[in-house]
């Protein structure tokens, strides 16, 4: 799935994530709960560019780990997510695995 397909079906999606209940624990990066990783589908992977995975930032005053920091696939840590959907609540969610262990974040927040 190509980046632009990515964004058309985050925006054309019926996201529900008032009732989800683990959206919130996840509207910044956090360490992906098994509760919730038995609840996730893959959908598809970010593309990379030709230059492949970078591990520059976003220019932003935020940390990544910040709730406000932009979702930028261009930009690590989005550029190396892969994403999942909730099955039963149809919210979306970016997963990357670093050097300490897995982390997600809520992608429609």
């Amino acid at each position: 799935m190509t980046n632009k397909d990515l964004i058309e079906m985050l925006k054309h999606s019926n996201v529900d994530n008032y009732s989800d209940p683990f959206a919130k624990d996840y509207i910044s990066w956090n360490v992906l709960g098994k509760d919730l990783e038995n609840r996730l589908i893959f959908i598809s992977e970010v593309e990379n560019s030709d230059d492949g995975i970078t591990m520059e930032e976003c220019h932003t005053n935020e940390n990544y780990w910040s709730a406000n920091y932009p979702i930028s696939l261009n930009y690590y840590p989005y550029n190396n997510c892969k994403i999942y959907k909730d099955i039963d609540y149809n919210s979306f969610y970016f997963i990357y695995t670093e050097w300490g262990g897995t982390h997600l974040k809520n992608v429609v927040d």
